[in-house]
């Protein structure tokens, strides 16, 4: 186990830009890899060893010869400059301070699958499965490795009448976020299956369509206050975790969601948990999504990290005619589907990764 720990200090960590998806999935990656994380709001106090990642301008003057600091900052010169990023762990040099990736997603994966690549040595299978070799069984998959399950209840008949049915069948334990309005005239409906099979439960705020970070603290007051005491008074359970419409937070919100004692939130693109600095909140992430191919990408995936998904009512449907091989085939290959609260006690005790 690695001892050492990477840091990451976000210029604005509340309101993070679309480029710092790159931060969010390398702090993941040193997780996956065996390193402590921290979130921090200033500079911290690097050990040898240790790993600083940020996308502020800082010197590397200021830190250890022995410890590396990358730093990505502006949107231009991308994948050579994603490369000498890297060079650190190739042995050309500790310090970078290069352009931050961003822009549309084709680039993005493009990225994301050189590091993936980069980091092969250190947690990765010995060599990345060919596309196809998933699906063959040439894939292996970590022991005890988990599929965090979460379903936002935007009411579809059809998607609730199929998520009735695989907690029923595939013993399914997804984690409901439910915004209030979106079940006037089926609380009861909500209710009975919460109950049958005893689902986690997290906040999606009262009204649904709406931009939190865009509104006032009053209204978030409203929006988080009044779906947390509809919750809570009609399952009579705490609901602990919440996930923002459009994932769009700001500093008011967090303050809000501390306050009414929430303890994770759905926001970023990581493979690990990341801590929110200055909250005691976890940001739980969404790290997988069911595009084309996702049958192989999914076996691929999992043998790197733990994955997090998201899915609406209405995402089931086309997922039906696969049912049995997602969750008999994956749970035959030994993947744990677990729901937000189970995940993040887990990781809160250090427990299976």
């Amino acid at each position: 186990m690695n001892n050492n720990t990477v840091y990451l200090w976000l210029k604005n960590p509340y309101q993070p830009l679309f480029s710092d998806k790159c931060l969010f999935y390398l702090a993941g990656t040193f997780v996956a890899s065996g390193y402590k994380l921290k979130a921090v709001t200033a500079p911290p106090v690097l050990e040898s060893g240790d790993i600083l990642l940020t996308n502020l301008t800082i010197s590397e003057k200021y830190f250890p010869s022995d410890s590396a600091v990358l730093c990505l900052t502006s949107p231009t010169d991308r994948i050579i400059r994603l490369k000498n990023v890297l060079g650190y762990f190739h042995g050309k040099s500790r310090f970078y301070h290069t352009s931050m990736i961003s822009g549309e997603n084709t680039f993005l994966r493009v990225a994301i699958d050189f590091l993936k690549k980069s980091f092969q040595s250190s947690y990765c299978p010995a060599e990345l499965p060919e596309k196809g070799a998933a699906e063959a069984g040439g894939t292996t998959i970590h022991s005890g490795r988990r599929i965090v399950f979460r379903v936002n209840v935007d009411w579809d008949e059809e998607g609730f009448s199929l998520l009735e049915r695989w907690c029923d069948i595939y013993s399914l334990r997804p984690t409901l976020a439910i915004a209030g309005k979106e079940i006037d005239g089926r609380q009861e409906r909500v209710k009975s299956l919460v109950e049958r099979f005893g689902l986690d439960v997290a906040s999606h705020s009262l009204s649904h369509y709406v931009v939190l970070s865009s509104q006032s603290r009053q209204r978030q007051y409203r929006e988080i206050s009044g779906n947390h005491s509809l919750l809570e008074n009609l399952l009579s359970k705490s609901v602990t975790g919440f996930v923002a419409p459009y994932m769009k937070y700001n500093r008011d919100t967090f303050e809000l969601l501390e306050e009414a004692g929430y303890r994770w939130f759905i926001r970023s693109w990581s493979i690990a948990p990341l801590p929110l600095a200055g909250f005691s909140l976890i940001d739980l992430g969404t790290c997988f999504f069911f595009s084309p191919g996702w049958k192989t990408g999914i076996v691929e995936r999992l043998a790197i990290s733990d994955l997090v998904v998201q899915l609406h009512l209405r995402d089931l449907i086309p997922l039906a005619d696969h049912a049995d091989w997602l969750f008999k085939g994956l749970a035959l290959r030994g993947v744990r589907f677990v729901d937000c609260e189970t995940y993040y006690k887990e990781a809160c005790s250090g427990g299976s990764a």
